[in-house]
């Protein structure tokens, strides 16, 4: 009686295997970038609480004229943004009105005073 595995049986798990690798990954890389996105909602809400309490003790919201990266936010406001990802930038054309934007992924992000965000430039709520 001999041991071991045939062709037929070797070829028969690849192929089994194969094709579980073929729907699993696709999910796992869409599931990656949703997390992503997830982070970067995150990462918006909080410099929108930072311009809120920035507002309360100023009258005006930080960044009148912009903050174009991570490291002037987090200067100005102290907020700290750590995502390779997404590039976040913020804009404050009036001291009363703000708007953050999380440029990358699958689709800009962006949240302003109210905290109404927008994703691809379309009103967007997130989960």
């Amino acid at each position: 009686m001999r041991k071991g595995f045939t062709l037929l049986e070797v070829l028969v798990t690849l192929i089994i295997i194969g094709a579980m690798a073929s729907i699993l990954i696709p999910r796992a890389t869409k599931m990656r970038g949703k997390a992503k996105q997830r982070q970067a909602e995150s990462y918006l809400r909080a410099i929108r609480i930072s311009q809120v309490m920035y507002y309360a003790r100023n009258g005006m919201y930080a960044c009148s004229t912009a903050c174009s990266n991570a490291a002037a936010i987090k200067t100005t406001l102290g907020t700290e943004i750590a995502d390779g990802t997404y590039v976040f930038s913020m804009t404050s054309p009036t001291a009363t009105t703000f708007t953050a934007t999380a440029t990358g992924g699958d689709a800009n992000l962006t949240i302003n005073q109210d905290g109404a965000f927008t994703k691809g430039g379309s009103p967007y709520t997130p989960p």
